[in-house]
């Protein structure tokens, strides 16, 4: 494909190594454990961490990707469409990325409501139950000095009565029909207490744990998709431009990985050790799949990965995806909504902000050298 410049393979393919090196140690350094306990026993530190992240996550869309995806578009001859194409493209990924959140978000509401009928169903007395207790049978013997044998099955799904059943079942033992359902009735009453707070441990954590994790896989998407296309990019990419595009990429795949990492790091507390290793991995091996396709296309002579239309139109879609992430589940949730922000000591504020321009100036200074 490149007929006109030199290409080495050897250089692009130990690009790949380094690579998923610099991905890595940056998705990891915050999630290092010495790091992590000494920014949880520092709330502010964790704070800043945040604001860092967020600063980089904007600044990508905003400066970084949009500023590429117009530079690109505008090497092609669309008559004079280039700003709207780049606008709709990102529009799109952003409209796209709301609506996988919303039908998510939805799910998981329905989910919690459910749990939810089903606490008030269980927390009521046996009688006015609605669940089938058909096969409930109380059988007494024909002999006079034999005890009664309760026969029967619990309803499905209530640990706590469960639990129970083995003292009701016994308490039931030489007295007459008529009073069994009221010992069941008052082993029940007493797991309800038992019960309804298991019911509401559940429903919190569950409402936590989904939501969070939304969070966190809308702004991988955006970050894995935008981290093949350049990785797909450094591929393709001559020998003679090959240096300077490597050692940029290396540090752009380093500070989004802190980025992403320190994200991960504010909820660690409730996310599953699977989860956090999925994400590091997914991370760290996207730029160095996407060069593996760019060598792959190289070796074949594709040109439409490469050409300057669509990866315009990839880096604005990127674009729509970072900057609804940045704006509404970072910016907004830690900043804006966040009542401990909002409370806090002004030197605080003032100084999470200075992390968040910070992240914003290295993602500027890397895109002036990419």
């Amino acid at each position: 494909m490149n007929t006109s410049g030199e290409y080495s393979l050897l250089l692009h393919f130990g690009s790949v190594l380094i690579l998923f090196a610099f991905s890595l140690l940056g998705i990891c350094l915050p999630l290092q454990h010495q790091v992590a306990s000494a920014l949880f026993r520092s709330p502010n530190i964790l704070l800043f961490a945040r604001a860092f992240g967020t600063g980089i996550v904007l600044a990508t869309g905003f400066v970084h990707l949009l500023g590429h995806a117009y530079e690109h578009v505008s090497l092609v001859d669309l008559q004079g469409l280039t700003s709207g194409i780049v606008g709709l493209a990102a529009l799109g990924g952003a409209v796209f990325v709301q609506f996988v959140e919303f039908v998510a978000t939805r799910a998981i509401e329905g989910k919690k409501l459910e749990l939810r009928e089903n606490s008030v169903e269980e927390s009521r007395p046996i009688h006015q139950q609605t669940k089938n207790y058909s096969n409930l049978e109380v059988t007494e013997s024909n002999n006079d000095n034999r005890n009664k044998v309760f026969e029967g099955r619990v309803p499905t799904g209530e640990s706590s009565f469960s639990k129970n059943s083995g003292e009701c079942i016994s308490s039931t033992q030489n007295l007459s029909s008529s009073h069994v359902t009221d010992v069941f009735e008052h082993c029940h009453s007493r797991s309800n207490h038992s019960h309804a707070a298991y019911i509401d441990h559940v429903l919190i954590h569950f409402s936590q744990f989904s939501d969070r994790h939304i969070v966190i896989i809308i702004l991988e998407f955006g970050i894995a998709f935008h981290s093949f296309m350049i990785g797909t990019g450094l591929g393709v990419v001559e020998d003679k431009e090959f240096a300077a595009f490597f050692v940029t990429l290396s540090f752009h795949q380093f500070f989004e990985g802190m980025a992403l990492g320190s994200v991960i790091l504010q909820d660690l507390n409730i996310l599953s050790w699977r989860f956090v290793l999925v994400s590091a991995t997914i991370f760290s091996t996207m730029t160095p799949l996407g060069t593996l396709f760019g060598i792959i296309l190289e070796g074949l002579g594709v040109s439409f990965f490469s050409s300057s239309l669509f990866r315009g139109l990839a880096d604005a879609i990127s674009a729509g995806v970072l900057i609804y992430t940045g704006l509404v589940e970072l910016l907004t949730y830690q900043f804006t909504s966040s009542l401990e922000f909002r409370k806090g000591r002004l030197s605080i504020v003032l100084v999470a902000y200075l992390f968040m321009l910070f992240g914003v100036c290295i993602i500027m200074l890397i895109s002036l050298f990419s």
